[in-house]
This record gives structure tokens, sequence and C-alpha cells, in this order.
């Protein structure tokens, strides 16, 4: 079912497409690959281990402190919210990180790191 508001005729199809597009391009790269909710922690790239690549240091949530960042399910995001390689992942870099529902418990702890994206 469908309905049209009286009145609209082509500068309102137009205004209603610039606000889709609009909203479209604000949502990040790839289609709004970033999750809505906000990160589950933020901190800084350290190459800790070279064996596991870079992890996770000064960790918002002591929890996650030394989580290797990057899996086979892991998408990066650069700073122009564009997906960016893993070698981004510079040391040093300010990240925000959004991870699976579980964790593998350990030390440091292990999960499946979903997203990262690079903000500083």
């Amino acid at each position: 079912m469908s309905a049209r508001v009286r009145g609209a005729g082509p500068v309102t199809a137009a205004l209603l497409t610039v606000v889709v597009l609009v909203t479209g391009a604000c949502s990040g790269g790839r289609g709004g690959a970033v999750p809505d909710p906000p990160a589950d922690v933020t901190g800084v790239v350290s190459d800790v281990d070279s064996a596991a690549g870079p992890a996770l240091t000064g960790a918002s949530d002591d929890y996650y402190e030394g989580m290797a960042l990057l899996s086979e399910e892991t998408m990066v995001v650069g700073t122009d919210g564009r997906e960016a390689p893993p070698e981004s992942l510079e040391p040093g870099a300010d990240v925000e990180v959004w991870v699976a529902d579980e964790c593998e418990e350990s030390s440091p702890v292990r999960c499946v790191v979903e997203v990262v994206r690079i903000v500083g």
C-alpha cells in the first residue's frame, strides 16, 4: 500500500532523494559497515607481539588490554570512513573497536574483532 502526500511534486521528490543520499553518505564506508552502537572499547594500537599482529593498549576497559586486533573477520576503517588495509593499523594510532558477542577468557582476552576504526 502506498500513500501520496497531497501537493507533493517534483521538488518534494528531489528533496527526499537528497536526504536519502546524504544519510547514506554519512553512514561510513561500505554502506554503514561501522556498527551503530558505540564502540565496545577504545585504545591505542601497539605491536606487542609481532606474531599476533597489532594489539590494543591503553584500553578504555581493562578487560580488553592487550587483545589482538586482527582476525579473519576484522574490517579496518580508516579516518576517512572507508575500508582500509590491515597494515594501516600502525603503532600509536587511536582506535575504536567493536567485538563479537563472545570472547575467549584468557590473558589477554581473545575476541573476534569485527571492526577497528582508526580515529587518530
